[in-house]
């Protein structure tokens, strides 16, 4: 499965009476059909928030504070769904080291010492067994961790194997792709490195589809505000 929009696939497997079926038709089938469900959202109903996804940020008491964000749904340039629930508040903060494993910020030169933050729920927290925990939420925005900072959903889309089938019933086995959008706390310069980025960038973006876009980006996130 791709993460980014490529050409789509111009043919898919035709099933004939008795036929035996393998996993690649059948593998071969749903790609195809995905990646059509993927550019009828891209090309037909664009990039961008859908509704909702606006977000408060308020105090906790004391110096800590809490991140609500509404319920809705956003359509990334990748053709990804996001559908968008949030029954609790996030009140604390933990870093997130993956984001150069996403297009495009695996292209910037992102520097080191750059910290980037998740944000998490109550439960989360008490299900951490890493030490140190993450933190609470700092109610001031100005505080050094929050200040010029992009508050982005970022989509995390992950392989995860159930287990493996060699020489056994491959019943409810295999692999499956886990989709979760991951609120993050993340610099302003990085964002605007991809949103001002020239042409000569492939995550260049442009006026178009959305706020900017173009078809060769791959920018799986949505903005929720600054």
């Amino acid at each position: 499965m791709s993460l980014q929009l490529i050409d789509p696939i111009s043919s898919m497997p035709f099933f004939q009476p008795n036929q035996v079926l393998t996993f690649s038709h059948l593998n071969n089938l749903a790609a195809y059909l995905y990646e059509q469900e993927r550019y009828t959202r891209n090309k037909l109903i664009g990039s961008g928030i859908v509704c909702g996804l606006t977000f408060s940020w308020t105090s906790a008491g004391g110096n800590n504070a809490m991140v609500m964000i509404d319920d809705g749904i956003a359509i990334t340039s990748a053709g990804y769904l996001i559908v968008f629930k949030q029954p609790v508040p996030y009140t604390y903060k933990r870093k997130f080291t993956r984001l150069q494993d996403f297009e495009p910020f695996s292209e910037l030169n992102i520097p080191a010492n750059t910290t980037i933050y998740e944000l998490i729920t109550q439960d989360e927290y008490d299900a951490e067994t890493e030490v140190p925990k993450s933190v609470l939420i700092d109610a001031d925005k100005k505080a050094d961790n929050n200040i010029d900072r992009v508050l982005i959903l970022l989509f995390d889309i992950q392989t995860l194997n159930i287990a493996k089938c060699l020489d056994e019933n491959c019943d409810d086995k295999g692999k499956i792709y886990e989709y979760t959008p991951r609120p993050l706390l993340v610099p302003k310069n990085i964002i605007d490195a991809i949103v001002n980025a020239d042409d000569t960038k492939d995550y260049y973006t442009e006026e178009g589809c959305g706020w900017k876009h173009r078809d060769q980006t791959n920018f799986n996130i949505t903005y929720l505000g600054v």
